[in-house]
């Protein structure tokens, strides 16, 4: 046989397999960030109520939550001018660790100098008046009395802050403290005593407002030991882009941090503040969106030490359903 014929003959059979290695190689799923954004804006969508009412007789409304808002008459304006006729309220409420998570919606709070620390909500609320496509904005205050706090000290009734997010219910920014009426003193809600659905003492929250949107009742969460920089670790093909990145503290239920910093040297996630106290537990959740399904990844009751760095394991596919219970039950 001809040594040109021979070379051709190799060729083809290294041709043939190299092909087939090709076709057996496991082709990796893409995560897709698109659809993440989407799912989390979809979830604060599908999980606001509506309410209508009249705007000249004004009305009380109660979110499935609990949330009572009390609107005087008169109380809606567009482009200055009351309005009258049917007005469209919209309401969002966020109590607890697994509607955090689901809605996006993190207890981040940004301090005066700038510097970003965790909160501990007794509850985030959005409350958006709509009369056809145009929104409106108060002329008069109305009066909200939060859900019940389970975290609440009946026996030590504290005064707990009030927090603003701008942005609409599709891009909510950061917590900021409030002072509405520019008196130099940040606006406080007060704790009222009541009872609650099975007649035992429980606490809510009572304020009056003349800004619509996002609401926050909150407290810093204050910690004086040693602080130390936390970094997530992903696994490869996941970035800022494509996936999710969360904080749950243990034995705070209601207090969830976002890693919204992805540094690209060193290819890890970390907080915007950068700063964890030190001898603290803590789960570590990644999510991210693969074909349409939800994915996560959990490293749970981990114990933050001295420039602290997390490698997280592959995500695994799940529902929500079941991410929402992992979430809720984690101590």
């Amino acid at each position: 046989m001809k040594r040109s014929s021979i070379l051709i003959i190799l060729l083809l059979i290294l041709g043939f397999t190299s092909c087939k290695k090709r076709g057996d190689e496991k082709v990796m799923p893409k995560p897709d960030g698109v659809a993440l954004e989407n799912f989390y804006k979809n979830q604060r969508i599908n999980n606001a109520q509506n309410f209508t009412i009249d705007a000249a007789d004004g009305g009380t409304i109660t979110g499935n939550k609990g949330t009572i808002i009390t609107i005087p008459p008169n109380a809606f304006a567009l482009n200055g001018t009351p309005v009258t006729g049917n007005v469209e309220i919209t309401l969002l409420e966020i109590y607890d660790r697994a509607s955090m998570f689901i809605n996006n919606m993190p207890t981040t709070g940004v301090r005066p100098n700038g510097d970003e620390e965790t909160l501990q909500s007794a509850g985030e609320l959005f409350i958006e008046a709509k009369q056809g496509n145009n929104i409106l904005i108060l002329i008069e205050p109305i009066n909200i009395k939060s859900a019940f706090d389970p975290n609440a000290d009946i026996n030590n009734l504290q005064p707990i802050q009030l927090f603003k997010a701008e942005g609409d219910i599709n891009e909510p920014g950061k917590w900021q403290e409030v002072d509405e009426n520019a008196d130099g003193i940040n606006d406080f809600a007060e704790p009222m005593l009541g009872h609650n659905g099975s007649g035992a003492a429980a606490v809510y929250y009572a304020f009056d407002t003349q800004e619509l949107g996002w609401t926050n009742l909150d407290r810093w969460f204050s910690y004086n030991g040693q602080l130390t920089t936390l970094y997530v670790d992903v696994p490869d093909g996941y970035d800022e882009t494509n996936c999710e990145v969360f904080i749950l503290y243990e034995g705070e239920p209601t207090a969830l941090a976002r890693l919204d910093v992805y540094d690209t040297n060193q290819e890890m996630f970390t907080e915007h503040f950068g700063k964890l106290p030190v001898g603290i537990n803590i789960h570590v959740l990644m999510t991210t969106m693969i074909d349409g399904e939800l994915y996560y990844s959990l490293k749970e009751s981990v114990t933050t030490v001295p420039n602290h760095i997390e490698t997280m394991p592959d995500p695994q596919p799940t529902t929500q359903q079941d991410l929402l219970a992992i979430v809720q039950n984690l101590p």
